[in-house]
């Protein structure tokens, strides 16, 4: 059976045949699990075959990139706008959820993994969202188990408050563990300090 992507625009009118899609595009064989809207594109994620983008955007709609992460089973799929992270001009953030447990973040503009969350637990599900109203993104998993656990995403004052105290804590080391992690002129990723 062959599998479609169709985006429907209900402010056109229908076909003869009744559809009011503006878009069609075919997807390669195999299951899908998981869907999701990202600005301008589309990410599919496949049982078996890792993640398949589409794009939205004008002049190139319906171009299929390169599949990425053929390996990875995602099971599930969410989004986050520049918007929703504090950043209307910037990007958005899509984390891919996979059967073996792990939530990844993928950065879509250079098809790599900007970080990865060892979740510790399987789940089925996950959602990106402002879950306390508190002007911060949050990361929901919902597990196999019946548990849900949320996690602060961008909590800086958080995250700075913290970073702080682990420093401080580090004492007349701290300026030297500082260098050893992240020497000058490196891009870092993030500093790692066991508390």
């Amino acid at each position: 059976s062959q599998h479609w992507v169709e985006l429907l625009d209900d402010r056109t009118a229908r076909s003869a045949d009744g559809s009011s899609a503006t878009l069609r595009v075919q997807l390669p064989p195999g299951e899908v699990t998981a869907l999701c809207l990202c600005d301008h594109d589309i990410v599919v994620a496949f049982a078996h075959g890792g993640l398949l983008r589409i794009s939205l955007a004008q002049g190139t709609e319906g171009m299929l990139y390169p599949p990425l992460f053929p390996e990875w089973r995602f099971s599930c799929l969410s989004y986050a706008s520049g918007r929703m992270l504090g950043d209307p001009g910037g990007q958005g953030l899509l984390c891919g959820g996979t059967t073996f447990g792990y939530v990844f973040a993928i950065d879509l503009s250079r098809s790599g993994v900007l970080w990865r969350l060892d979740a510790g637990f399987l789940f089925s599900a996950i959602a990106l969202g402002d879950f306390e109203s508190s002007g911060r993104c949050d990361l929901a998993l919902g597990g196999s188990d019946g548990g849900l656990r949320i996690y602060e995403l961008t909590d800086s004052q958080l995250i700075e408050r913290r970073s702080v105290a682990c420093f401080t804590a580090l004492g007349s080391a701290g300026p030297a563990e500082l260098l050893r992690q992240a020497p000058p002129g490196e891009t870092v990723p993030c500093l790692i300090v066991d508390s």
